[in-house]
């Protein structure tokens, strides 16, 4: 499995080489001898690079704990739709035994039973189908401020 924050950091520094590189041809073609223009410049988008480095630390934090919850709460439903189906499948063996037995209610119980886990299993399948589709949009808020940041960077150098 990829690491998202060690992508993250590799864009981080691709682009940093690249708007580095960018400004220092942009000096060089104006004025040949112009460094002390290129490190003032530097120095002054140092601060607020490592300020957004530090947001987007966080930004991926946060989504890193959405995501764990979201996983947990996938777990439990899986593990409880599992627990209600083997509840099902055995209150669906009762009620074959039971269908040779001469009493009514029985029959009756065991077929409420067996309503009862059934949408349960129902209930589990709908919610694990929810939680799984919230996996496409996991760490969304961070790629958009990542992609958002470098369209601002590009367009300024």
């Amino acid at each position: 499995m990829e690491c998202h924050w060690c992508q993250c950091c590799c864009w981080f520094v691709a682009w940093l080489f690249a708007g580095a590189s960018s400004l220092i041809s942009k000096a060089l073609a104006s004025d040949g001898r112009n460094y002390l223009e290129i490190i003032q410049r530097l120095r002054a988008s140092a601060a607020i690079v490592l300020m957004q480095l530090e947001l987007h630390g966080r930004l991926a934090g946060i989504e890193w704990q959405q995501e764990k919850n979201r996983l947990q709460q996938l777990l439990i439903a899986s593990v409880l739709g599992l627990v209600f189906l083997s509840c099902c499948l055995f209150c669906a063996g009762l009620l074959v035994i039971t269908l040779g037995w001469s009493t009514d209610y029985r029959l009756h119980s065991i077929v409420g039973v067996l309503f009862f886990y059934s949408a349960g299993v129902v209930l589990c399948y709908l919610r694990c189908k929810h939680l799984a589709a919230l996996g496409a949009t996991a760490f969304a808020a961070t790629r958009a401020e990542i992609a958002a940041d470098i369209a601002l960077i590009r367009s300024q150098l």
